[in-house]
């Protein structure tokens, strides 16, 4: 039988150039396939040299210690190549057909893969097809080379692999798993985009920097008896009336207010429904953590009542969370004799919704493709069309349900961005101030239209709940602002330097301008006479409304009311942190590490503070 068997030094040579080149060959195809062309990859890395170099050296060790152990690299070319070109396509197609990066939570690639494949009807790109001929080939050259017995000892190979594995742990330790380090890099620290983040420090170490994120290291002190105590301490004792009033809770896309923001006139009064509505029941704002996107993320927050701003920015919340139990108020609902519905106007391939919506307590859901109503502006179901459909939701309960009470959370979708200037066309909205560009006027006009439907909308909505016998709750609340226009590629937040007010104010409060959103709760049944909260955190809505209007409660609800009494605003994203009369401060560590606490034990720990 014929044997091909390679001389000492050639095998020697050849097995050191071979475990150099196998972190390099993994970092490099698995970047190829989601780069695509050959040097399209080699000057992306090559720009990327120290990026890719924080996973080439645990890789480099791993390949040692296996190549010791089992004396042949074939063995790691296969491992670690196979699996990291599996992750590439994964990734590849994640963002070409769903818009999202690869998360940790995507365990198995090839699931990740072939669910994509599924739904999509998807094919291997050529550059896939050419990283695994590479990667097959790698494997066969690989293996005609064997790592020898140093001294003719194989023990000493396994002594050696000790000290690799020892190496390995202190680099584990102190860089790979270490989210101080990723917080001293620019190319982490700064970043807020996931896309951007992979993009700025290569496939590997972007996807072990969001493992780093998710397995967030508890702190110090935490106990079910510290969170106790921390929620103890939080508990208002007055006003311990609890009512159940059927609840419409509704995230209104990139609701906001331009007018109160930047003093603009406009042509018609684009708040006149809020402004009426407001006389009676709870307004205010809140400023939102995120900007023209991330719209899970502040839906998350409110539905879970979560401050994600104690957490590092840039990850999906509800991808990541949403396939295991969530600590929702709405299971406190579902206990009181509520029926819980979700009813979102667009699909739900989108920041894996079904799930974490059933995670979090929710019954029933409805996407686009089952709305009865679902006219559109642009791209995007109106928000006069999900009004209809949560209106038909509620009669629908009313005619047919045997539960006491119906809670109604729902998310539209009219205002996302692009906006298009066809809405122009129709009843429009002009901007009346002079001096600006054309771009700014037009612009402005086009996403004051848009404002002024939805506040329709809400009218249409109010003028409903008014003829309804039984008492109903209803917040609104805008995620994000959006300036994001097809045919005003020049119209964004950039374009707001033409405004003095608004170029006159630091970096802080111009950050806080283009944040800044606006809630409204109101009851059929009970007139509170306008109460205002100039700015709050989006995660003490509920909260908000529980002390306001009665509604079903605990002591964490308690807890989050009172804490937003003193600090409104907790975003330790943008380190913006706001007191009680309204004023910038820096926070001080006690308070911050037990804000921290809480959060970590809502979100990553055995949620202590909602077991009353």
């Amino acid at each position: 039988m014929f044997k091909f068997k390679l001389n000492d030094k050639l095998n020697n040579v050849g097995i050191f150039f071979l475990i150099l080149g196998c972190p390099a060959f993994t970092i490099f195809f698995t970047n190829y396939v989601i780069r695509g062309g050959f040097f399209v990859t080699i000057d992306y890395l090559a720009n990327k040299l120290y990026q890719a170099g924080i996973t080439y050296i645990p890789m480099l060790l791993i390949t040692i210690i296996i190549t010791l152990i089992f004396r042949k690299v074939s063995l790691s070319y296969l491992l670690m190549g196979g699996i990291s070109i599996i992750g590439g396509c994964a990734y590849y197609f994640k963002m070409m057909y769903r818009g999202e990066v690869l998360w940790p939570t995507d365990l198995v690639f090839v699931s990740a893969v072939s669910t994509m494949a599924e739904e999509f009807n998807i094919q291997l790109t050529a550059e896939m097809k050419e990283a695994f001929i590479a990667l097959a080939a790698a494997v066969i050259i690989s293996h005609l080379f064997t790592m020898p017995k140093i001294r003719g000892k194989y023990t000493r190979n396994i002594a050696l692999a000790a000290v690799m594995a020892v190496l390995l742990a202190l680099d584990t330790r102190y860089y790979l798993f270490n989210i101080k380090f990723y917080r001293q890099q620019y190319s982490f620290s700064y970043l807020k985009s996931p896309a951007e983040i992979y993009h700025r420090n290569t496939f590997h170490t972007a996807f072990v920097y969001y493992v780093n994120i998710l397995v967030t290291t508890p702190p110090d002190n935490y106990s079910e008896e510290t969170v106790n105590g921390i929620i103890d301490a939080g508990i208002d004792e007055e006003s311990t009336r609890q009512k159940t009033p059927d609840i419409i809770l509704i995230l209104a896309e990139s609701y906001f207010q331009p007018e109160k923001l930047f003093d603009l006139q406009f042509s018609e009064d684009i708040s006149e429904n809020y402004k009426k509505i407001a006389q009676n029941g709870v307004y205010g704002n809140t400023l939102a953590l995120k900007y023209g996107g991330g719209t899970g993320e502040i839906e998350f927050s409110c539905l879970n009542q979560i401050n994600i701003g104690m957490f590092v920015d840039g990850i999906s919340y509800m991808n990541n969370f949403g396939n295991e139990y969530l600590p929702s108020f709405i299971h406190r609902l579902k206990e009181s004799g509520y029926e819980t519905h979700a009813l979102h106007a667009h699909t739900d391939l989108l920041y894996n919704r079904r799930n974490a919506y059933k995670n979090m307590g929710i019954d029933n859901m409805m996407f686009s493709d089952t709305y009865k109503y679902a006219d559109r502006i642009g791209n995007f179901v109106d928000d006069n069309s999900n009004v209809l459909q949560i209106i038909d939701t509620y009669e629908t309960f009313l005619a047919e349900s045997d539960a006491e009470n119906i809670f109604i959370t729902s998310a539209s979708m009219q205002n996302h961005m692009p906006m298009t200037s066809s809405v122009l066309d129709n009843n429009p909205v002009r901007l009346l101030n002079e001096g600006y560009s054309e771009t700014f006027t037009e612009g402005m006009s086009v996403v004051a239209t848009y404002q002024n439907l939805t506040d329709e909308a809400i009218g249409k909505l109010y003028d409903y709940f008014e003829t309804v016998d039984r008492e109903v709750v209803v917040i609104i609340y805008g995620d994000h602002q959006n300036y994001r226009i097809t045919e005003y590629e020049d119209f964004s937040d950039a374009t707001l330097a033409e405004m003095q007010e608004y170029t006159d104010i630091n970096s802080t409060q111009q950050f806080i301008k283009t944040h800044t959103t606006p809630f409204l709760m109101w009851s059929n049944k009970t007139d509170l006479g306008g109460v205002n909260y100039p700015l709050i955190s989006i995660h003490n809505i509920y909260s908000i409304a529980c002390k306001e209007y009665g509604l079903p409660r605990g002591d964490y609800e308690n807890y989050l009311y009172n804490l937003a009494l003193e600090y409104p605003v907790v975003d330790d994203w943008n380190k913006i942190f706001i007191d009680k009369d309204g004023n910038l401060i820096e926070l001080d560590a006690e308070t911050k590490e037990e804000i921290f606490m809480i959060s970590y034990d809502m979100l990553y720990g055995e949620k202590y503070a909602i077991k009353d």
